[in-house]
């Protein structure tokens, strides 16, 4: 039996993926987790061959979550459901240590497949996924002088801002919520803009709904 781990925060999406994954007779839930540090933790704990982790898990980023499991459990294959789909947000879900991507929508589909992918230690992309990443690989050049994204990489404090920016707080409120002073929050917001070559809320709320940091 391949024992996984279910880390969603929504009961309904986790029982729904319960059932797919004990549809097949050589799998079974080893356990559940609500958040991301209660992901991390059950992992080490219950060392599950596979991992089925919700992108938008509250409590920690969900990207920071995949690095910190794969860093206490190694050998544990972990598979990302994320709302949303771009080209950069595949490529820091692989690097932080992820083997396979699926969305949220296509789950009914691509799930079993993709686990079947992880049971034997490959890697896993959807036909839609394959088809943008192909088509970035022979537009590489153009495709990275018009996306802005292109070559944004954030750490988790960075991704919190974006989210925090793109749901409207100001820097005071940013600094609360992160513990940190009002001028770290505005350095931070500065180095973001900059990374992203941005100009305006709209823009970061675009950006944080397309690497589903915030829901549209």
């Amino acid at each position: 039996m391949m024992p996984i781990l279910i880390a969603d925060a929504q009961e309904i999406e986790r029982e729904g993926i319960r059932a797919m994954v004990e549809r097949e007779t050589d799998w079974e839930v080893c356990g559940v987790a609500e958040n991301g540090p209660a992901a991390v933790a059950r992992a080490t704990e219950l060392k599950p061959d596979a991992i089925i982790l919700d992108l938008k898990i509250p409590g920690l980023d969900g990207l920071e979550a995949v690095k910190r499991i794969k860093r206490a459990v190694p050998k544990t294959e972990i598979l990302v459901l994320s709302a949303h789909e771009s080209e950069d947000l595949i490529e820091q879900i692989f690097e932080s240590g992820a083997k396979g991507c699926v969305r949220k929508a296509g789950a009914g589909r691509w799930l079993v497949p993709a686990l079947r992918s992880l049971q034997v230690h490959q890697p896993f992309l959807t036909d839609e996924t394959s088809a943008m990443l192909f088509s970035r690989f022979l537009n590489t050049d153009a495709g990275r002088k018009k996306n802005p994204d292109s070559k944004a990489r954030f750490t988790a404090r960075e991704r919190e801002i974006v989210r925090l920016f793109a749901e409207g707080k100001s820097n005071k409120e940013s600094a609360v919520a992160l513990g940190i002073s009002v001028r770290t929050s505005e350095s931070h917001r500065a180095a973001v803009m900059r990374k992203l070559r941005l100009r305006s809320l709209a823009d970061v709320v675009r950006y944080a709904i397309r690497n589903d940091i915030v829901d549209a």
